[in-house]
């Protein structure tokens, strides 16, 4: 069981875990109810990548990962929900190219607040 200090590190921690494929290790960020029902996906990193030949289409990439955002968005604000959940939004800018201005790709993904730290919940 591990937990981040805070929503703008685990941004920044989940992204090093995700390029790196450290797939264990990313897991024991999740719930407990999370890391026992998906162990398996989670070990083998089916929980958070799709298979490339499921036809994942988009230039950029961003639907190939299932949890909990793709790695190239950054941080871009939380807000407090109900319950300990925090919702935390990912942002990636995206250049069109000359004379175009740049597009902005958003995601979102929730954290739990406990008095230990923060732990990822699901989608």
């Amino acid at each position: 069981m591990a937990y981040f200090n805070n929503p703008e590190q685990a941004v920044k921690a989940i992204k090093v875990m995700m390029l790196a494929s450290r797939w264990v290790t990313l897991g024991r960020y999740y719930v407990a109810e999370t890391r026992d029902q998906y162990s398996e996906a989670i070990a083998s990193g089916a929980f958070f990548k799709r298979d490339p030949l499921s036809g994942a289409t988009h230039p950029g990439g961003f639907d190939q990962w299932r949890q909990p955002f793709a790695p190239s968005f950054d941080y871009l604000s939380h807000q407090s929900l109900a319950d300990g959940r925090v919702r935390v939004e990912v942002y990636r800018l995206i250049d069109q190219g000359r004379d175009s201005p740049p597009q902005e790709g958003r995601d979102h993904f929730l954290l739990l607040s406990t008095p230990h730290g923060y732990q990822l919940l699901a989608k």
